[in-house]
């Protein structure tokens, strides 16, 4: 993922500020394409495992992951590679049940234009146009504890300004950006 002095250069997604509060903001999203995967995994090892089956990382050239370039282009029957993007996401679905999400690139405007995976694993979809609340924090989203400290005050916060949180722990979404983390929840 690339940076400069702390900028994010990576394609990230696209949103508008619908309201910004001190500790928190209220964003509209784009439509978004995503691939994804779940798995089980330990809270230490769940990065790791989510991450390999979708991306390919050749670090010894200028350190350029790609996303799943383990595929078969719909234009050419070759493999095609697709840039990488941030953030990315993760769910903690249940107990050691995971599941991890690449956003597209925004030329992608739906599943039909997704090459298609070699690995069977590997889901695209089409994610709607969605109010998320969002907070800003360094740290680990591996950090339990964080995290749900972070969550905790997310909701409210939100709520002190009169927005309801969905409370389904599944729509508690962990992005990972670099430098920063960010977390997001539907409403």
């Amino acid at each position: 993922m690339g940076s400069v002095f702390g900028a994010i250069t990576t394609e990230t997604p696209v949103f508008k500020l619908v309201a910004d509060f001190p500790t928190f903001q209220i964003r509209l999203y784009d439509q978004q394409v995503r691939i994804h995967h779940s798995y089980k995994a330990t809270p230490e090892s769940s990065g790791n495992i989510g991450f390999r089956p979708l991306a390919e990382c050749n670090c010894f050239e200028y350190n350029i992951v790609v996303i799943f370039g383990n595929n078969i282009s719909n234009e050419t029957g070759k493999s095609k590679t697709i840039s990488m993007t941030a953030p990315v996401l993760r769910h903690h679905l249940a107990n050691d049940q995971y599941k991890m999400e690449f956003v597209l690139p925004k030329d992608f405007k739906n599943i039909s234009e997704v090459p298609k995976p070699n690995d069977e694993r590997i889901v695209a979809e089409e994610i709607p146009e969605q109010v998320l609340a969002v907070t800003t924090f360094s740290g680990s989203w591996d950090d339990s504890e964080l995290v749900s400290t972070k969550e905790k005050q997310l909701r409210m916060d939100a709520e002190g300004q009169g927005f309801q949180l969905d409370p389904d722990p599944n729509h508690v979404v962990r992005a990972a950006y670099n430098p920063r983390k960010f977390f997001y929840n539907h409403f």
